[in-house]
């Protein structure tokens, strides 16, 4: 997959967001096993329909309405909103959000707000994903069945049905490309020696192992 290919199935997406997007959302592909075309395929339309092209990655309504749904394992006064529909499939309710933790590494509980992260956001779905089956049904390429297990009913089924046709014609180029290799470190060039007293040099003296500073970038929002 490639830019051009993402912005072909995310009407609408911005270029500098697809770039952005596209090395996070392919990691998490490759790593919950959405790699062949037909789970690829299934997967851009779904996710495409649900976040609007890559647009929201939070739900726009409060959460209040989730108050109290003890279904969803909101026990706790402020769980509605606390934890309300976040990612490209919107991940809801604090057992949901406590069990996705659990499994990716992330707090998710007390800092619900990282499931609406571009570099979380998309493992927290693909993880979703392949937990609720969503694999197996896109290898038959049932929308509809896809639809059902994602939204419980068919809400938005002819925008799902519109994206997987258009998709479909992208063919090969959705699935994901090959993880990139690692960066070979370069080496910190060796000080030179350090000069004491009549110009001798006294190496033994040089702070050899204070390392390069690093300053990582910092991700922009959406």
């Amino acid at each position: 997959m490639n830019v051009d290919t993402l912005l072909a199935a995310m009407p609408g997406l911005s270029r500098p967001l697809a770039t952005e997007y596209l090395p996070l959302m392919e990691a998490a592909m490759r790593e919950f096993q959405i790699t062949s075309e037909a789970r690829a395929r299934m997967w851009l339309a779904q996710v495409g329909h649900e976040s609007v092209s890559l647009r929201y990655f939070e739900e726009i309504a409060s959460g209040a309405a989730y108050e109290g749904r003890r279904d969803l394992g909101n026990t706790q006064p402020g769980d509605g909103r606390r934890f309300k529909g976040r990612g490209p499939i919107q991940l809801t309710g604090r057992s949901n959000y406590t069990i996705a933790g659990r499994a990716l590494g992330l707090d998710l509980v007390g800092r619900p707000e990282l499931a609406a992260q571009p570099r979380h956001a998309f493992r927290v779905s693909a993880w979703w994903w392949q937990t609720h089956g969503l694999n197996q049904i896109s290898d038959t390429g049932d929308v509809v069945a896809a639809t059902r297990r994602i939204n419980g009913g068919l809400n938005g089924l002819a925008d799902r049905q519109a994206r997987y046709i258009r998709i479909r014609a992208l063919g090969a180029r959705v699935i994901p490309g090959a993880a990139a290799p690692a960066a070979t470190p370069t080496p910190a060039p060796a000080p030179p020696p350090r000069i004491e007293h009549g110009g001798l040099p006294t190496g033994t003296l040089w702070p050899e192992n204070i390392p390069p500073g690093a300053y990582p970038s910092v991700p922009g929002g959406r």
